[in-house]
């Protein structure tokens, strides 16, 4: 079965534009205070849309983050953080409320 709605973050870029009244990519990154650069990499799909770069968007735009990500074809329910960042943050949390750091595992102190 086809899915009509793919990820593209250049829709997003082409909504926001026109919704904006923009011409092209420069002004577009001047009104978001993002880097030409960026906007290009987002497009060309290489640079994640990240959380700040949609907080930027709706700033600018009044559209909610959910409209953002839904003009880009993001239909995930939620947003996990990934795994590896997670047993790191959970390891840093371990070591300030211990006070010293450990050599056992984040899973072994865990359980």
């Amino acid at each position: 079965m086809l899915n009509n709605h793919q990820y593209n973050p250049g829709n997003l870029l082409n909504a926001l534009s026109q919704l904006l009244k923009l011409r092209n990519d420069v002004e577009l990154s001047k009104s978001l205070h993002l880097s030409e650069a960026l906007i290009a990499l987002i497009r060309e799909g290489s640079h994640p849309v990240t959380g700040a770069i949609l907080i930027v968007m709706h700033e600018v735009s009044q559209l909610t983050i959910t409209e953002l990500r839904a003009l880009m074809g993001d239909r995930r329910g939620s947003c996990r953080m990934a795994y590896g960042r997670l047993r790191q943050t959970l390891r840093q949390t371990l070591r300030q409320t211990s006070g010293m750091p450990s050599s056992r595992p984040v899973e072994a102190q865990l359980s």
